[in-house]
């Protein structure tokens, strides 16, 4: 009767704990059994106990199993079926074959743009309208003389340069308020008219919502120095 080299049977050994746990982890590491690691470590050992010089097992000492000369737990191997070999690696998938890129396509000539041609003139065309410039503001008569009207007083502009400013000395028409420049503005005759001109001053000149540096006077103009209202006609001198 012959013995099957093949056939696997409930088998028990002992070993140390922490065999055990490093023959777990390298099963881990390697994606096979235990059972497998065991079988295959039995198979070498036994191969180089047949190839080698026989040694004597270690002397058995306090605690240990005399037979084994080891200590630990009882561990079953039962075969479970094929052993799970190490899973091979899978080599990468190869990368696509390098393709050049596209040509820049040429650029094209612009085409010549083509006018028409206009046509001829007519005689009986009528002549192109020019638009007329915007008619400049009547200046006032040179007999007439600027008045300024302030406070319900009146301050006729009697010189070239009528100055107006907080200042005691050197002005015109005094505006007793400490926004007001010491020399605010003045009203400069010319030959063009009279304007009023902003001599720098912290506040500035105000027309119409506007801040101005200079403006030609009309008659009736309301100009604004720091909330002070300044009211200019143009008279005719008192026969």
């Amino acid at each position: 009767m012959t013995t099957d080299p093949n056939k696997k049977s409930m088998r028990t050994f002992q070993c140390r704990d922490v065999l055990w746990e490093s023959f777990e982890q390298l099963a881990r590491d390697l994606e096979c059994s235990v059972d497998y690691l065991v079988n295959e470590s039995m198979k070498q050992y036994v191969r180089q106990r047949q190839q080698g010089p026989r040694t004597p097992f270690p002397t058995a000492s306090t605690g240990e199993n005399p037979q084994l000369g080891i200590t630990g737990t009882m561990r079953p191997i039962a075969p479970q079926g094929p052993a799970i070999r190490p899973a091979r690696p899978v080599a990468p998938p190869l990368a696509p074959p390098f393709a050049p890129p596209p040509m820049p396509a040429m650029p094209t000539a612009p085409q010549a743009r083509i006018f028409p041609t206009p046509p001829p003139p007519s005689e009986h065309a009528p002549p192109p309208v020019i638009p007329r410039a915007a008619a400049a503001p009547a200046l006032p008569n040179a007999a007439q003389v600027l008045v300024v009207y302030y406070a319900g007083q009146t301050f006729p502009v009697t010189k070239d340069r009528f100055i107006i400013g907080r200042g005691k000395h050197a002005t015109d028409l005094r505006l007793a308020d400490p926004n007001v420049s010491r020399q605010h503005a003045m009203v400069e005759l010319s030959a063009e008219g009279a304007a009023i001109v902003d001599l720098d001053s912290t506040n500035g000149v105000e027309f119409a919502g506007e801040r101005v540096k200079r403006r030609i006077i009309q008659t009736g103009d309301l100009y604004i120095l720091c909330g002070h209202e300044l009211r200019f006609e143009y008279q005719w001198p008192p026969a």
